[in-house]
């Protein structure tokens, strides 16, 4: 699974496009209702990050790590 967070009106084929309201940064609860930890191939959030707090940065950059797949496991785009 491809995500792409905050994503406004962008998509592009194969990737998941989500709002917010979808799946929020900085909830874990709402990172497990949408997928599982080690789960996520890759991850694009163009306008996002300037949103948040230095903390809520690092807690999202967290939660982002955790459901993303194992290096070993990832493919090569």
């Amino acid at each position: 699974m491809k995500l792409i967070i905050g994503a406004g009106r962008t998509s592009y084929d194969g990737w998941v496009s989500t709002q917010e309201d979808e799946l929020n940064l900085l909830s874990l609860e709402g990172w497990s209702q949408f997928s599982e930890p080690g789960s996520v191939d890759a991850l694009l959030a163009e306008h996002v990050w300037e949103h948040l707090t230095y903390e809520e940065g690092i807690n999202a950059a967290k939660h982002c790590y955790e459901y993303l797949k194992p290096q070993d496991l990832m493919y090569q785009y």
